[in-house]
């Protein structure tokens, strides 16, 4: 009797592990994805997906703000400022599975309209790992782009 009560929270431990939708985690966790995806976040890395090189990101005031209504809010400092551009604002959406999100933004005053669609590589209430499926504002297809809750 006490050896199953000792293989039992084994079992349980190792079933909720092996649960994890994204490469980098969570294992396990009570918070749902979409209030997890649902904040303000502010890029911190990337890695380049052809040579694995990582780049810091310096902290310039670029946000990703996904809001639980399904809009988006997206700010490039690089890019946008030498557009004239404040923010853009879009909707985002998750994948039947909750392993992609799909966002698109649009700014009228410069005819920008994006779609774009990433791999969710880690959702964690403080950090996210997106893995690009195509080329995105100075991104290539399967570069990697690590946020932090900001």
């Amino acid at each position: 009797m006490k050896f199953s009560k000792l293989i039992l929270p084994f079992f349980i431990i190792s079933t909720f592990m092996s649960c994890s939708k994204y490469e980098e985690g969570p294992g396990f966790t009570l918070i749902g994805k979409t209030s997890r995806l649902c904040q303000k976040w502010r890029p911190i890395q990337y890695v380049d997906g052809n040579t694995g090189e990582i780049f810091d990101i310096d902290s310039d005031g670029s946000f990703i703000e996904f809001l639980k209504d399904g809009t988006i809010q997206f700010k490039d400092v690089d890019n946008f400022n030498q557009a004239g551009i404040d923010v853009a604002n879009g909707s985002w959406e998750f994948s039947e599975d909750k392993t992609q999100v799909t966002f698109n933004y649009f700014v009228s005053s410069v005819n920008l309209d994006d779609t774009q669609t990433c791999t969710i590589n880690k959702l964690k209430i403080n950090s996210l790992a997106l893995i690009l499926t195509s080329n995105w504002v100075g991104y290539q297809t399967g570069d990697k782009i690590y946020y932090e809750y900001y």
